[in-house]
């Protein structure tokens, strides 16, 4: 599965490791992709490494990142939410029904937080 994990933190390496171990295709979208190498590692407290996982590419580019992607999942922080939501959105280059799905969840969200 081509999965694209967006944010490059902790949270965002930890999905990166586990799903690229598990042999999926895993593009990471990150603000510094100069900073993360093809093969990562998880260490434990004794440098221990517990998984490790080799990544298809990381970017910076989200037409790159989004417009293959089958899985996306965003580990930023909710006040990043809207500006990620539009850039995914606009980075699916003429598949207007993957947009529509994807702003169909994100207003069904949205609706669901308001209440």
């Amino acid at each position: 599965m081509k999965i694209t994990i967006v944010g490059g933190g902790n949270i965002g390496t930890q999905f990166m490791v586990h799903c690229a171990e598990k042999g999926h295709m895993v593009t990471a979208y990150t603000s510094t992709p100069e900073l993360f190498e093809k093969h990562l590692t998880i260490v434990d407290e004794n440098m221990k490494i517990t998984h490790e996982g080799d990544i298809f590419t990381a970017t910076n580019n989200p037409v790159e990142a989004f417009d293959d992607a089958e899985l996306i999942i965003v580990t930023l922080p909710a006040m990043m939410m809207k500006e990620i939501a539009n850039t995914i959105y606009w980075s699916c280059s003429g598949k207007w029904w993957q947009r529509m799905c994807f702003f169909k969840m994100y207003r069904k969200r949205e609706s669901f937080f308001r209440d």
